[in-house]
């Protein structure tokens, strides 16, 4: 578990293991724009998560954490024990890449995005060596890009991939942040 408490209260990052992947399938599927972070339109089905996270909680170099909150924010006691996101990342050498940042719409634009990826930043940065970090949204996914700016990250290149099961052409762009 990885901790750090602020004036806005406690953010608790804890690991994620194969027994609480229905939680992370109903937060993947508590929203439409959730396919931008699984790359999957319409519900993800257990079968899909699975795939998507390989070996489940055996890969040492991805970091899978529910995120949680003990704080002034006045998380409603339904979700004491519940996530309200889940943070996904793999390590490779001193890189980590992003590759999911989910926040329940209803936690959204609290600072629970901001302050995950500054924990896991600094953690991954001090305890792994991580110099920098890297991640892909879409270009129609313009409230992501906002949010990754205000994270001090920018673009590093743009390229066109072919996506979903409607195979459609989307414009990718890679963002970058040095620690």
């Amino acid at each position: 578990m990885i901790r750090i408490d602020t004036d806005e209260g406690s953010i608790l990052l804890k690991s994620i293991h194969r027994s609480q992947i229905n939680t992370i399938i109903d937060i993947y599927n508590c929203t439409e724009d959730i396919c931008y972070a699984t790359g999957i339109r319409g519900s993800v089905t257990h079968t899909e998560l699975a795939g998507r996270f390989g070996k489940f909680g055996v890969n040492k170099k991805e970091l899978i954490y529910g995120i949680f909150m003990e704080d002034a924010l006045h998380i409603p006691p339904q979700y004491a024990e519940k996530p309200l996101g889940v943070f996904n990342s793999v390590l490779h050498n001193k890189t980590v890449w992003i590759k999911t940042l989910v926040i329940l719409p209803q936690f959204r634009n609290r600072g629970i995005g901001r302050r995950t990826v500054a924990t896991m930043l600094q953690y991954t940065g001090s305890y792994y060596g991580i110099m920098d970090v890297c991640l892909s949204v879409l270009e129609e996914n313009t409230s992501a890009i906002r949010f990754w700016d205000r994270q001090g990250f920018t673009e590093l290149k743009r390229f066109n991939k072919i996506l979903f099961e409607d195979q459609q052409l989307h414009k990718v762009i890679i963002m970058h942040k040095k620690l």
